[in-house]
């Protein structure tokens, strides 16, 4: 299955098609699953490629969420130039980059039946 790319700005919706601006500046038409809730002009939206087009299948919020369910059969993958986050069905989690930093204001926790370091 393909990746799932998240748009970030609708630049037109009229009818059963909606035109959504890409990451890379350009705009594809897609079509919308049924029950999608009404679309405007800057609303982010979930886009599923298909295999002769793309089609809008979710609607993000206006504002800030106070919750984003991303859901997947398989496997989750969150990546960008070196880095990447891999959720994997199986309760598997994955983080690669160059440098992985982790910080907190109160306690950091590593928990595990085993817990291996270098």
């Amino acid at each position: 299955m393909a990746a799932v790319p998240l748009c970030l700005a609708v630049v037109d919706a009229t009818g059963s098609w909606i035109t959504v601006a890409w990451g890379d500046g350009t705009t594809r038409t897609c079509a919308r699953v049924r029950g999608l809730p009404p679309v405007r002009s800057g609303d982010r939206v979930l886009v599923q490629p298909l295999a002769d087009g793309h089609v809008v299948t979710a609607v993000l919020d206006d504002g800030s969420p106070d919750e984003l369910v991303i859901e997947a059969g398989r496997q989750v993958t969150i990546r960008c130039g070196e880095g990447s986050l891999i959720i994997r069905r199986d309760g598997r989690v994955l983080i690669r980059g160059l440098d992985i930093v982790c910080r907190a204001t109160r306690a950091n926790r590593i928990k595990g039946a085993q817990v291996a370091i270098n």
